[in-house]
């Protein structure tokens, strides 16, 4: 299933990566743990490691979460109740996919334009595949369920949940600015224009993108 993830955002986006995201992923918690010097362990964590011009990196997913939702083949029937896991498993893709592909050109990223890129991902994404699995309707509590029914982690420190909150708040600008322009016709070439030029562009030219869209 991350495969699959891995190149429906390809797709999307028009990009190709040589690296494949299950080459990366672990799921032992405590190695995470012990790597990062934490007692507590999310079920999504991206670990990295630059040296010099070499970046190590690790994707860790819940192993658990993994077995439920490829159980559940949320691509072919993708319930409510299988939303939130996986959302999950689509953000880990979305930040190895978005961090290589800006890797192998040299290009730096902040985090929270890898958070606020991931927010736009699932938004996508699930539009695609929810639309094909309901006959060509978008349920419409989709977007209170990414942006609005949101739950941060207790442990996050304060400049991180700043962060995810102001990711969170632009790619509901971002998002709500979509479905008005396109009405959700995402087979469009007007709208896969729109999505390609948005991913290409750094913090700064998204941020002031999202602000003149209104």
């Amino acid at each position: 299933m991350l495969s699959i993830l891995q190149q429906l955002l390809q797709r999307l986006y028009g990009i190709q990566v040589e690296q494949s995201v299950t080459d990366y992923v672990v799921t032992d918690p405590g190695l995470v743990r012990r790597l990062r010097g934490q007692t507590g362990q999310a079920p999504e964590t991206l670990l990295l490691r630059q040296q010099g011009d070499t970046l190590e990196l690790s994707l860790y997913l819940d192993a658990g979460l993994l077995s439920r939702l490829s159980a559940a083949d949320p691509l072919h029937r993708l319930r409510r109740t299988d939303i939130e896991g996986f959302c999950i498993l689509l953000e880990g893709v979305s930040h190895f996919l978005y961090l290589v592909w800006h890797g192998v050109r040299a290009r730096g990223l902040t985090q929270l334009e890898l958070e606020l890129q991931a927010e736009v991902d699932k938004y996508a994404l699930l539009g695609y595949l929810l639309k094909a699995q309901h006959q060509g309707t978008l349920p419409a509590w989709l977007p209170r369920q990414l942006f609005e029914r949101v739950r941060y982690r207790a442990d996050l420190t304060g400049a991180q949940r700043d962060r995810y909150q102001a990711a969170n708040h632009y790619a509901r600008r971002y998002c709500r600015r979509l479905q008005r322009r396109f009405q959700w016709a995402w087979n469009g070439r007007s709208l896969l224009q729109e999505l390609r030029r948005f991913y290409r562009l750094d913090q700064a030219r998204k941020l002031r993108h999202i602000e003149h869209c209104g």
